[in-house]
């Protein structure tokens, strides 16, 4: 594993999120750009996804607790979590039931 793939794994277990939580996190950024410029910003993101989109509702998450914590993450964690993501959209796991793709792509 690589030096930054090493890095994303530590940030994303500092990052504490629950599987129903990355899943919705999963869910949001489908099709969503983010760079290390824009990763601060993912507390919004996903806070607009739960509000527009009723995504808390569908994943069963407390939408208000999840912004929280993703507004106290560093950046790289937050780049931890959209990598993460992007790997899930980007690979094989799409196939596979998405809790089960989701604790494997975030190690949860």
């Amino acid at each position: 594993m690589g030096g930054c793939q090493t890095l994303y794994r530590r940030a994303l277990k500092q990052a504490g999120l629950t599987v129903d939580e990355a899943c919705l996190i999963v869910d949001a950024l489908n099709e969503s750009l983010y760079s290390a410029d824009t990763a601060c910003l993912l507390w919004a993101g996903i806070g607009d996804a739960c509000r527009l989109d009723g995504l808390d509702k569908k994943w069963n998450v407390d939408d208000v607790a999840l912004v929280e914590k993703l507004q106290n993450l560093n950046e790289l964690q937050s780049m931890a979590v959209i990598d993460a993501a992007e790997r899930f959209w980007a690979g094989p796991y799409r196939d596979i039931e998405i809790r089960e793709a989701v604790k494997q792509v975030f190690g949860l």
